[in-house]
């Protein structure tokens, strides 16, 4: 949407317009270097994490108050890394 905004103005070129939850069409936008970066919620180490500490509490297990899963800065440098995620989290 920022990108969209920017295009066609004096902006345009100018401002580095950053993204959160990599979609496939802010991928695309990095990989022509449109868009500077995205940041991938990691969902699949999410649900596994979360599934791990559900069966540690259902044991009666201690668990941790959190469990932090950081966010992954995808930008061209890395995006080819990142290709088949999008088809593994649909």
């Amino acid at each position: 949407g920022a990108m969209e905004a920017i295009k066609g103005t004096d902006l345009e070129g100018k401002v580095i317009v950053g993204g959160i939850d990599m979609i496939a069409d802010a991928l695309d936008s990095i990989k022509k270097g449109e868009m500077y970066c995205t940041a991938f919620q990691n969902a699949p180490l999410q649900a596994e994490y979360g599934l791990e500490v559900a069966v540690r509490a259902a044991l009666g297990e201690k668990v941790e108050k959190d469990y932090i899963i950081p966010f992954e800065i995808v930008t061209a440098e890395n995006a080819s890394e990142y290709e088949n995620v999008l088809d593994i989290i649909k």
